[in-house]
């Protein structure tokens, strides 16, 4: 018996993320600390100071404007990790090995982070997929946009939505002209772009895992909700039998 959704299609990921805001008693500027210790093994590069890292730490942690941000980038062949203050996010850097892939790399990363004690709260959890098509995608997905009863088509046409299933918000962006750069070059085409935000969780730790399967879940299946039949068939699609 074949799966509803499938497996996997032609590779059109670049960019799949996993973030984790938090709350944490620890004072802030000995969090990152903590946290390279017991994931350090998990990367080739040294610590990464991102620009932001600065700024007084004064005004990192008084201005509003940058509550969330990260100061310090980890990286390996595969995947990138990036911390804050009070937030932590991982990141599929190269290509997109599928889920199972992908899941397991969260799952060692924030286990090894839970241990920590550092997180003692978590505002937000958010899973985030992009995917580049060389194509104006509104061609080839049932979602339109209407001027009265006429289709409203722009060669520059965005769209966002936001829609609440059971305790997720899904927020689904749509651009058909973006560019991606590649290899030294760039793309122009379209992304569909698609966060599933699961906010102030309760019991984070027991139950992190069963919500970013549950997050991932819901973004997969509103990705292949909007593809048309006839479109799906070209990404060559897999099935689990």
């Amino acid at each position: 018996m074949m799966s509803e959704l499938p497996t996997s299609i032609s590779d059109s990921i670049i960019e799949a993320t996993l973030e984790i805001r938090f709350k944490s008693d620890l004072p802030q500027e000995a969090i990152f600390g903590i946290i390279y210790k017991e994931v350090k093994d998990l990367f080739d590069s040294q610590v990464e100071k991102l620009p932001i890292s600065n700024i007084p730490s004064d005004i990192l942690k008084n201005d509003p404007n940058f509550k969330y941000k990260p100061l310090y980038k980890l990286t390996s062949k595969d995947y990138s990790a990036q911390v804050g203050y009070d937030v932590i996010s991982l990141h599929v850097s190269n290509e997109y090995k599928g889920w199972n892939s992908f899941s397991g790399k969260i799952f060692d990363f924030y286990e090894k982070i839970l241990s920590t004690k550092v997180i003692s709260g978590v505002d937000s959890l958010t899973i985030r997929y992009l995917n580049f098509f060389n194509l104006n995608i509104f061609d080839k997905i049932i979602l339109s946009v209407n001027l009265g009863e006429n289709p409203y088509e722009s060669d520059n046409l965005v769209i966002r939505t936001e829609k609440v299933e059971e305790e997720f918000t899904k927020v689904l962006q749509i651009a058909n002209n973006v560019n991606f750069h590649k290899n030294e070059s760039t793309l122009k085409g379209s992304l569909i772009d698609i966060s599933c935000v699961l906010k102030n969780p309760t019991n984070f730790a027991e139950n992190w895992k069963q919500n970013v399967e549950k997050a991932h879940e819901i973004e997969k299946t509103l990705f292949f909700e909007l593809l048309k039949p006839d479109f799906l068939k070209t990404l060559n699609p897999k099935y689990d039998e």
